[in-house]
């Protein structure tokens, strides 16, 4: 499967002065400068790293995220996630584990006036599955390594100590050894929460 690799565009810009600064008032200007260049989002937005939980419809299942950002457009968002299907008489049966990880990009800069930033995002990497037997089903263990593809909105809420709110479509592509299993696959919708800190 290919990926798209997104390329950033960084500019860097100097400005001088013929004014002539004595050099402690120089090391002034300069560290402030940086410090407000440097300064992503703000301190009322942290989006560097965001721990949450997802939960999915179907066999999709549910399960731990964890989102780090190494900066305000490119981020990794792995996932652990469990499913299972519900046997007559209600009991949880069919299981299957994921271990997902993912590249993430947001495609939208953070908007630091607003108390409540609502960003797109899209992102894709590879899951490890495994599955256990479904002896109702016929269905053997199985294990194996796909694909996943998603897109979707993060609405992230500065005034709740950075709470935000994932809204997302994701496609599972699994192996073949995974067909035919209770192994996430196909298009399923996701809600995820997350505390960014």
């Amino acid at each position: 499967m290919t990926f798209l690799a997104p390329l950033l565009a960084a500019a860097t810009f100097v400005t001088g002065s013929a004014t002539f600064v004595p050099p402690a008032d120089q090391g002034t200007s300069s560290s402030q400068g940086s410090s407000s260049s440097t300064k992503r989002g703000g301190s009322a937005q942290p989006h560097d790293m965001g721990l949450g939980a997802t939960f999915g419809l179907g066999v999709t299942g549910s399960g731990a995220m964890i989102r780090f950002f190494f900066n305000d457009w490119i981020g990794v968002d792995t996932r652990v996630l469990m499913g299972s299907r519900p046997n007559s008489s209600g009991h949880s049966q069919g299981f299957s584990l994921q271990f997902a990880p993912s590249a993430i990009v947001m495609l939208k800069p953070p908007n630091t006036s607003s108390n409540v930033d609502i960003r797109p995002y899209v992102g894709g990497g590879i899951s490890l599955t495994h599955t256990w037997a479904d002896a109702p089903l016929g269905l053997p263990a199985a294990g194996g390594m796909g694909e996943q593809v998603f897109g979707g909105v993060e609405i992230q809420i500065r005034a709740a100590d950075s709470f935000a709110i994932s809204l997302e479509v994701i496609h599972y592509f699994q192996a073949d050894a995974l067909k035919g299993t209770m192994a996430p696959s196909g298009t399923s919708f996701v809600v995820g929460v997350s505390l960014y800190k």
